[in-house]
């Protein structure tokens, strides 16, 4: 989509002009992205941090009963948490210059400020597929997402997540494994086993990891197959799965891991959704960036399984 350019100096350009032209194709680009991260379920959020409630134990009054027994009462436990909303930019200059340059040249690059915008929105794609990754922090402002390397941890690592303890198996406590080993069916059967016993829903289950991960993963299995002599076609079509449960890989994951997530209790909490917003300038240029505020939140960690150390 081409675009007029004006010097944001003059005020012409203004903030709403910038979000009507561009905030359709930022968000288009970024949804469009087959990546994890557009994978994990959006909830518009509100107030000046992101909160939730979270189921922390079950309601110990179900069960059976005896026909003249008094029906005893309960209910669910439930607590109340909060992160820090996370700030994101992706800004953009190009110079007064650089934009007739563009014109009289031609070609794909003719609108140079749309295309700073294209490939700025790009790497801001990157920049949060990256820190899902990461370690982040729960409940500091001006930092990054809270990362699966802190969500997803038994307190070995992380002792606290929104304020609680890990104590190994409460509700913030998700399974965890350091030993040095190659991948293996058994080690997933666990975590699959570790997972369900704590409530997690097979159906949302997936297993996230590497691309080396995924290869061994694939070479395993490689062995125990036989190859026809006449074979024409070999290896592996579309997404793998083990038992059942998809295994989805990521460039941003570290060589070592492997996740298991249940994807129902995974989302990300959006106060605003990415956006253009002009930057004053007193040069001869373009300015602006693309902003959003968004946090990382696991609802039930201990639906989760971390392991790490994997061969490499």
């Amino acid at each position: 989509m081409a675009y007029e350019s004006k010097a944001l100096g003059t005020g012409s350009n203004s903030g709403a002009e910038l979000s009507e032209v561009y905030d359709p194709i930022i968000q288009n680009t970024l949804n469009s992205e087959t990546n994890f991260f557009n994978k994990i379920r959006r909830v518009k959020g509100s107030g000046d941090k992101p909160r939730w409630r979270v189921r922390t134990g079950r309601n110990n009054a179900v069960g059976y009963y005896a026909e003249n027994d008094v029906i005893s009462t309960g209910n669910q436990t439930r607590a109340k948490v909060y992160g820090e909303w996370k700030l994101y930019k992706a800004p953009v200059e190009v110079t007064g210059l650089e934009i007739e340059a563009a014109k009289a040249s031609g070609g794909e690059l003719a609108d140079i400020y749309n295309t700073e915008i294209r490939d700025a929105t790009d790497d801001l794609m990157v920049e949060l597929s990256t820190d899902l990754f990461s370690t982040g922090a729960d409940q500091t402002a001006g930092t990054a997402l809270a990362g699966l390397k802190r969500l997803v941890d038994d307190g070995t690592n992380y002792a606290t997540l929104y304020s609680v303890t890990r104590t190994g198996s409460n509700w913030v406590s998700s399974g965890y494994d350091a030993t040095a080993e190659a991948i293996s069916t058994a080690r997933m059967r666990t975590m699959i086993k570790t997972v369900l016993e704590n409530g997690a829903n097979r159906n949302t289950l997936v297993f996230v990891t590497s691309p080396t991960q995924e290869a061994k993963y694939k070479d395993m299995l490689e062995d125990l197959q036989m190859i026809q002599p006449d074979a024409s076609r070999v290896g592996f079509e579309g997404m793998p799965a083990f038992d059942g449960v998809p295994i989805v890989s990521t460039q941003h994951c570290d060589d070592d891991y492997m996740y298991l997530i249940d994807m129902s209790v995974l989302e990300i909490k959006e106060l605003l959704s990415p956006t253009m917003k002009p930057l004053p300038t007193a040069k001869d240029a373009e300015a602006s960036f693309i902003r959003t505020y968004l946090e990382l939140a696991c609802l039930s960690p201990n639906r989760c399984y971390k392991k790490i150390n994997l061969t490499t």
